[in-house]
């Protein structure tokens, strides 16, 4: 006779009704200074929106700002859940409420292509320097 050893699930459930934060997730790209012009010769960042989504927000880990720049950025400190949209990945950022979040994973929730989950890190206030990577 054979024994049977039980798997559990981690069933996430997400309900359109839980999906009440305004996020906006962009797109960054790198430009690279125009050496021929005399300009800066620093590489800047280039944000395009990609959209604006509802979303369902779960704090998960404490968050270490020092002048409102984050000193976690490796470990996540938010997830967010939207519903799905192709192409979302890593190398995209979320803003809300003028933060920056650093998307560190992103899952699809059972793998039924209904709603992702974004292992978020918070990055820092918009407007400060130090929040940009």
């Amino acid at each position: 006779m054979s024994i049977c050893n039980k798997i559990k699930f981690n069933n996430d459930m997400v309900c359109v009704g839980d999906l009440r934060f305004k996020i906006s997730l962009y797109t960054r790209s790198i430009v690279a200074p125009n050496m021929l012009a005399n300009q800066a010769t620093e590489f800047t960042e280039d944000f395009t929106l990609l959209g604006n989504f509802w979303s369902a927000i779960k704090i998960v880990d404490g968050i270490k700002l020092f002048d409102n720049i984050s000193l976690n950025k490796d470990n996540p400190t938010h997830l967010f859940y939207i519903r799905y949209k192709q192409g979302i990945t890593q190398e995209n950022w979320l803003k809300y409420n003028s933060y920056n979040y650093k998307i560190l994973k992103v899952e699809n929730l059972s793998e039924r292509s209904k709603f992702l989950k974004l292992y978020c890190a918070i990055s820092g206030e918009e407007a400060k320097d130090g929040s940009k990577i």
